[in-house]
């Protein structure tokens, strides 16, 4: 009978270094995929798809519910065409987009100038998305809206710096909440609001204004 092989008291076989070294290796992986948490990067919205049901190019889009994250700016530059389609396109509900304190930039990078001759939004909601949260980050240069919601109910949109917009800067439906943002230089109104919404803290310049049947607290900041 061969007798099984013992190896010497206290020394670690090579099979069980080499267990524990993949184990490490997979660690951080399986930590992310833990989070939940859907990652946007320039990259990966240009070339690959961020994950299932986004194809590559413009719009990533957010058809299924969860938390979104931003890990680089996204840009467009305007030089080579218009932009043609929204950056981030939601179809789905109860989706949290977070900005992460970057942005969605479209421009003309010869210029500097804001991109211009559609109607293309940073971010859109379509169909029936709704229960959508967008937060922490900057908007810039879109030649439509900010931020189109008209069709979506439900939206919440928090600190988010919007700037050059081509038409409205933030627009959301009823029963949607917009707070503690800032509105600079929408050709159109700054903040639009459906019925039973909550508008308040937010801060708009040389805008429109603030529009709708909702429930405001002004355009400038320090409101409860």
């Amino acid at each position: 009978m061969r007798s099984a092989r013992l190896d010497a008291p206290g020394r670690p076989r090579p099979t069980s270094i080499r267990i524990l070294s993949l184990l490490l290796l997979l660690a951080p992986a399986v930590a992310s995929a833990a989070e939940g948490v859907f990652e946007i990067n320039q990259t990966c919205a240009v070339q690959t798809g961020c994950f299932g049901g986004d194809a590559p190019g413009l719009p990533v889009t957010l058809s299924t519910r969860g938390s979104y994250r931003l890990t680089s700016v996204l840009s467009f530059n305007s030089v080579f065409g218009p932009l043609s389609s929204s950056f981030i396109e939601i179809t789905g509900q109860d989706v949290d987009l977070d900005l992460n304190g970057f942005g969605l930039r479209c421009s003309n990078v010869l210029t500097g100038d804001p991109c211009t001759g559609t109607t293309a939004a940073g971010v859109s909601l379509t169909g029936v998305a709704r229960k959508v949260r967008i937060h922490d980050g900057s908007i810039s240069g879109m030649p439509g809206d900010g931020v189109f919601g008209v069709n979506s109910s439900q939206i919440q949109l928090e600190n988010l710096r919007v700037s050059e917009s081509g038409r409205n800067g933030l627009q959301a439906n009823t029963g949607s909440r917009i707070e503690g943002c800032t509105v600079v230089d929408s050709a159109q109104q700054g903040i639009v609001a459906g019925t039973d919404s909550i508008v308040s803290r937010n801060v708009v310049q040389n805008s429109g204004g603030i529009q709708g049947a909702g429930n405001y607290c002004g355009a400038t900041l320090g409101c409860p």
